[in-house]
């Protein structure tokens, strides 16, 4: 009796080790939430305030796993410059038949220059190496074999063009509700129709308070997995961008007059030009490091997007006494422009305050995460897909 019950226990054991596995797979596949955040702005003063916070040094954007703003604000339009009519469109010399080709003529190969003698001819002749540098970096037209075409200089810029008209202006100050472009995106994170929106009336109280500024309000459906190190985050930001005022450490840009540009490009010039004169003193890396870098290093320094608010958010799903909880993780970077006074001058600079929080939540509740600067309404609902 007592093997028999052990044999049906090994049984059972053996079935549950194999249906169990797939069952908590396939329930963790299936959990989706919608989440709906608002973030807004107290209206408050850094140096107007008697609390004090501790600053960051990291401007730069946080890595996230998914940018969903980004698809709204700057779409792939990639394909649709492709469909676009070519302004001065070539010929298809595909299309050219064999009969209207005519060979080109031949020439010896050796044909002395005019007016000169075959000994005068049959000396080397002495390179010069400014030309010799500026023809190595000059661009190289390609043609068909069998037709000799005038270079197009105006084809130079070509991929240069292509990349300007391809790219986004900078935004100045993002849109506050973040409305999507109505496609259920299955696979991943996508960011909802304003229309499913259930905390606008809650938005727009907020917005009619005096102090209070709305950052930023969208939703967004993504899959949740289980487990904090499973889990996806999400870029987050708003309010306004201070790229074109503050450099990628918080120090504010000054303005260059055209003036000073212009002989900064000139300088700049100058130094080339003697760099190819003397090359043949010099290697081709002494020539590199003798060109001005200023330029270079200024670029390196400035950003693209500095936020008002920026930063990071996780939700995952974690077992607590078998059953699962929902989980928030905020990582946000609150900016401010500030003035900092001392005995002989005035310097401005953005202030970078950090933000982290932790918390366990139950959907369908409104949850709210406090600091002194800035406040973030979350809500999460589940999801079941048809």
């Amino acid at each position: 009796m007592i093997a028999a019950i052990g044999r049906s226990a090994a049984h059972v054991g053996l079935l549950l080790s194999v249906v169990l596995p797939s069952f908590v797979v396939l329930a963790e596949e299936d959990w989706w939430f919608d989440v709906e955040v608002v973030i807004f702005d107290r209206g408050q003063g850094l140096q107007e305030i008697a609390e004090k916070f501790v600053e960051s040094t990291e401007f730069t954007p946080k890595k996230t796993d998914w940018d969903i703003i980004n698809t709204v604000t700057k779409p792939n339009v990639s394909w649709l410059l492709q469909s676009l009519p070519v302004c001065n469109p070539e010929p298809d010399w595909r299309l050219i038949s064999a009969e209207e080709v005519y060979p080109l003529p031949t020439l010896p190969d050796y044909v002395p220059l005019a007016g000169s003698t075959e000994e005068e001819s049959a000396q080397p002749v002495e390179l010069d190496p400014v030309r010799v540098w500026l023809d190595a970096f000059a661009p190289e037209v390609l043609g068909p074999a069998f037709d000799a075409q005038i270079p197009r200089t105006d084809c130079f810029d070509t991929h240069a063009l292509f990349h300007n008209t391809s790219s986004y202006p900078k935004l100045e100050q993002l849109p506050v509700v973040i409305d999507g472009t109505g496609k259920d995106e299955s696979w991943g994170a996508h960011i909802l129709d304003a229309e499913q929106h259930s905390l606008t009336e809650l938005s727009q109280r907020i917005r009619r308070e005096r102090k209070l500024t709305r950052l930023l309000h969208m939703a967004w459906r993504q899959p949740v997995a289980f487990g904090k190190d499973n889990a996806k985050t999400i870029r987050l930001y708003g309010g306004q961008n201070y790229a074109d005022r503050f450099d990628a450490f918080g120090n504010a840009l000054t303005e260059t007059p055209i003036t000073d540009v212009a002989s900064e490009m000139e300088s700049s010039l100058q130094a080339f030009t003697y760099a190819l004169a003397t090359s043949d003193r010099l290697t081709p890396e002494q020539i590199i490091q003798r060109i001005p870098r200023q330029s270079i290093q200024d670029e390196a320094t400035t950003l693209n997007e500095l936020w008002q608010i920026e930063g990071a958010m996780k939700v995952y799903l974690q077992y607590v006494n078998r059953v699962p909880y929902l989980h928030i993780e905020n990582d946000f970077l609150y900016r401010q422009p500030i003035k900092e006074r001392n005995s002989s001058s005035e310097r401005a600079r953005l202030a970078n305050i950090p933000f982290s929080q932790l918390r366990r939540v139950i959907s369908t509740q409104l949850h709210y995460f406090d600091h002194p600067m800035f406040g973030v309404l979350v809500e999460i609902r589940r999801y079941k897909k048809p």
